[in-house]
């Protein structure tokens, strides 16, 4: 299926217990995990934020101010303002592209990824939406493209790597909204169990081309420092100068 036909889902409700701090506001060259994300979703037809409190995310509905200048992110130095021309095109797009995020809420505070996975289709106007954590920042556009195209209209089309299941990283049809409400009901929290009710097809990241750290988690602040490259980096900083190289899951050839 064409990347625009279907919506994205970011899941940024988490309690980041591990991290200490918000996941999705590290920093992560000129910008954060999150607006890194949305950078490269920008091809879908709309893009959603599936969040716990409003009030956390309301920097993403400003119009103005640079994309790295966010609650909970340190400004940059003068040092950092001086951007090559391919940055300031990225930073240029993430503060014009963060107006058509659409901020969804969950209902059941702490409930988990089945609540927000629920609420995400609830509120999309396509079919389908592929649903992606904030704490996977080697998602690429490349990546998300080539997954949307493997979409055929199952229920859920659920990603596999190494035999694991990713079903924070997979694609929900909007057909799942009534046994979402029943396991909501039930008190299941996890949307495994999802799958099998569904018309559920698995596809292994190694049939698109792509390895594992496509879809990598950052949980810990030793996590973060490993994956920035700069140990020496405090929890408190957070902080880097540019996007390292050779960190995400490029396509095989």
């Amino acid at each position: 299926m064409q990347i625009g036909a279907l919506s994205i889902g970011i899941l940024a409700g988490g309690k980041s217990s591990r991290m200490g701090s918000n996941k999705a506001e590290l920093r992560y060259g000129d910008s954060n995990f999150l607006e890194y994300i949305l950078l490269q979703a920008q091809g879908f037809g709309e893009r959603l934020l599936s969040v716990d409190d409003l009030r956390k995310y309301q920097w993403l509905t400003e119009s103005t101010g640079r994309a790295s200048e966010t609650a909970g992110v340190s400004a940059p130095t003068e040092s950092e303002r001086e951007h090559s021309s391919v940055e300031r095109e990225q930073v240029s797009a993430l503060a014009d592209g963060r107006r058509s995020v659409i901020l969804v809420e969950d209902e059941l505070k702490g409930y988990g990824p089945v609540e927000g996975i629920y609420q995400l289709l609830r509120h999309i106007k396509t079919a389908a939406c592929l649903i992606a954590a904030t704490d996977m920042p080697g998602l690429t556009e490349d990546f998300l493209r080539d997954f949307a195209g493997a979409y055929k209209g199952e229920d859920c089309l659920v990603l596999r790597v190494g035999g694991i299941l990713e079903p924070l990283c997979s694609i929900y049809n909007k057909n799942c909204i009534p046994v979402l409400e029943t396991l909501r009901e039930e008190g299941i929290r996890r949307p495994r169990l999802l799958f099998d009710r569904m018309n559920t097809r698995y596809l292994d990241i190694e049939d698109l081309g792509y390895g594992e750290n496509v879809v990598s988690n950052i949980n810990t602040p030793e996590e973060y420092h490993k994956f920035v490259g700069k140990s020496e980096i405090s929890s408190q900083e957070a902080g880097i100068k540019t996007v390292p190289n050779g960190l995400h899951g490029y396509k095989r050839t």
